[in-house]
Parts: C-alpha cells; sequence; structure tokens
C-alpha cells in the first residue's frame, strides 16, 4: 500500500501527478543527480517524467514526491518498486531532507505496509546516500557491478539490507 500523504516537520510527501514534470526533468536532467542513479537516463525529458507518474498512478511504482510544506514544487523522489530509492534536487541537497524523508517513508513502509525487509544500494563515491542509508540503520550485503544508464558507465554499487526489527522508530507512540 502506498501512502496517500507522509508529513514530516519540513516535507510533505506525496503522489506524483501531471504536472510535477516538469520539476522532476528540472532535478533530473542534472547529471550531476542522474549519474548516481541506476535507471535514469540522461538527457531525461518530459516524455521520461510523464511515464514515470503513469508507473506511479498505476501502482507499478511506489514512489512519493518530496514537496516542502506550503511549496508543491518537487524536489526529488523517494520509494521505488522492489528497492527503497530516491532523489534530491541538487539545489535542495545539505540540509537534511533526504534523511527526514527517508525516516518518514521507511516508517511508513514498516508500519502500515508490514514490509520486513527492505533492500537499496549506492554507487560507490556516493557519500551523502550511504549516510542516509547507514544513518537509517541499513546494513552492508554485498557489492555488484551495475550500468548507469545516465552515463553508460560500469559502476560498483554497495547493497544494503534494513530489517524491520532492527528499525529504530522515532515516531512517538500512542
Amino acid at each position: 500500500m502506498t501512502p496517500g500523504v507522509l508529513s514530516t516537520a519540513r516535507l510533505r510527501l506525496r503522489p506524483p501527478v501531471t504536472g510535477d514534470g516538469p520539476d522532476i526533468v528540472a532535478g533530473l536532467d542534472d547529471l550531476e543527480v542522474s549519474r548516481w542513479l541506476t535507471v535514469v537516463p540522461h538527457p531525461y525529458t518530459l516524455d521520461d517524467a510523464h511515464w514515470f507518474i503513469g508507473e506511479c498512478a498505476a501502482g507499478r511504482d511506489r514512489s512519493l514526491a518530496i514537496t516542502r510544506h506550503g511549496d508543491d514544487r518537487v524536489l526529488g523522489m523517494i520509494g521505488g518498486q522492489g528497492t527503497f530509492g530516491y532523489w534530491l534536487r541538487r539545489d535542495a541537497w545539505g540540509q537534511g531532507l533526504m534523511a527526514e524523508a527517508a525516516r518518514a517513508m521507511v516508517g511508513h513502509l514498516f508500519r502500515a505496509d508490514g514490509a520486513q525487509v527492505l533492500h537499496s544500494e549506492y554507487f560507490l563515491g556516493n557519500a551523502r546516500s550511504a549516510a542516509v542509508l547507514t544513518g537509517l540503520g541499513f546494513e552492508e550485503t554485498g557489492q555488484r557491478e551495475v550500468t548507469c544508464r545516465a552515463t553508460g558507465q560500469v559502476m560498483r554499487a554497495q547493497q544494503m539490507i534494513l530489517a524491520r526489527g532492527r528499525w529504530a522508530d522515532p515516531s512517538p507512540r500512542r
């Protein structure tokens, strides 16, 4: 089950809509962003964004748009299908936004979705993504080679896992 909307202190995570296409393109057409992702092409076009939004609407991808309260501009996406993934526009880096969004999404996946284990990975050299995952409690399970679609380069990816029992849920208990 993908949530309708999740809220944090600064952020609103919601399903993407057709009007988000230009914001998604603005974020992913930046090679400094897309070079850290496995399946995102570069250049990234409005057609690509609309295809992705359609996948989310159909339930084949369970990603949510990351926006700030009071500003509906898409800063990034979080979620995925099969693996836990995320990206953030470069102008939003360094503000702790992804860690905040990731805590909310992981908490939802464990509480409301009933997930027992989450899988993720990051390209070696992506210290920001490594910090987000280790901060959530993900543990290394191995490495693999994967081709980055944006650059065509074969990259080394660190595979990670987070078991429900290891998750330190920061939400208050009622």
